[in-house]
């Protein structure tokens, strides 16, 4: 397995990656601007991290657009290139070059057939003790849940074998924070956590703000798939984890025999408001203290983990441009 983080321009690379992401036309796969021929990029990584691979085509376009086309992600793909720093993006990356002037005529990405790789070996995960450690924390808090009604609706969601193997496996998002196996448990594990400090400085309702950040994000684990990378499943698509949470909040606290509905009504609404704004997905503004207060939460966990993990990938920089966060970070 090849160390991504230890490559260094010069390197040469011969391997096996997973496919992270595959953009489409004029984003991964684009024209020369000065001559006739096409290249691409792609998202690759492995267990020890992520780097972005170029494909440089040669005289024959229609080849490096059937090549580009034939990949997905979680394809497994064999490798041989060199690492360079890139002028473009300012990062290194694996080139793959066809033309022999100006790389190896043995340089190449080729999908491996099923079978030939284990998918899980291209999957960063949390080590089995500190997922073990998380798994601890999370039976805690829903023991310190002490209204029945909440700690019956939590119950209901983590006394459930298949629910709770996927949340503590799960990744908690693709590309961004706490994207790994285990990310979910450890993200939801933070987010309940720094609510319960909250807590000791406001005057809130503590069982249902550690409800709102256990449950949060449950919608995830139908929202992304696992393989030899991270995909999002339809259902993640097409409704989102928002309102699948809020969708199961919503039934298995109807079948709960006595479930106040306003009560029901608040642990929706936490969900539905937890990215604090309409223009990161949330369909509702925070409407009322705990609900700020799950938000803000979200926001410093998510947040300060896309700083940290932005700033480990790109070692060796002393700024850097964060896409996610739209601003400069220093990594001094």
């Amino acid at each position: 397995m090849i160390d991504v983080k230890s490559l260094k321009d010069g390197d040469s690379v011969e391997g096996a990656f997973a496919v992270r992401s595959v953009d489409g036309v004029g984003e991964g796969l684009r024209d020369y601007s000065k001559k006739t021929g096409r290249f691409f990029v792609l998202r690759v990584g492995n267990s020890g991290g992520d780097i972005s691979l170029k494909y440089w085509g040669g005289k024959n376009p229609d080849a490096v657009s059937a090549l580009f086309s034939s990949l997905a992600v979680g394809d497994v793909i064999s490798v041989k290139g060199r690492c360079t720093n890139d002028s473009y993006s300012k990062q290194l990356v694996i080139s793959v070059n066809e033309e022999v002037r100006y790389g190896s005529p043995e340089e190449y990405v080729k999908k491996a057939e099923p079978g030939e790789f284990d998918a899980s070996d291209f999957l960063p995960t949390l080590p089995e003790d500190v997922i073990d450690r998380l798994k601890a924390e999370l039976t805690e808090f829903i023991r310190s849940i002490s209204k029945s009604d909440l700690k019956n609706l939590v119950s209901s969601f983590f006394d459930d074998e298949t629910f709770r193997k996927s949340f503590e496996k799960s990744p908690a998002a693709r590309q961004n924070h706490h994207n790994y196996l285990g990310g979910l448990l450890e993200h939801s594990v933070n987010v309940a956590k720094l609510c319960d400090t909250i807590c000791g400085f406001y005057k809130l309702d503590r069982d249902l703000l550690i409800t709102g950040a256990l449950l949060h994000d449950s919608g995830k684990t139908h929202e992304y798939s696992a393989g030899a990378s991270i995909d999002i499943t339809e259902e993640g698509r097409l409704i989102g984890h928002i309102q699948i949470a809020a969708e199961r909040v919503s039934r298995k606290a109807g079948a709960i025999e006595g479930f106040p509905e306003g009560l029901r009504n608040k642990i929706i609404h936490m969900i539905l408001s937890h990215h604090g704004e309409l223009e990161y997905g949330s369909p509702k503004l925070p409407a009322f203290p705990e609900a700020i207060a799950l938000f803000h939460a979200d926001y410093m966990d998510s947040s300060v983990k896309n700083t940290l993990q932005e700033i480990e990938n790109r070692d060796g920089e002393d700024w850097i441009y964060s896409k996610i966060l739209r601003r400069h970070l220093t990594t001094k």
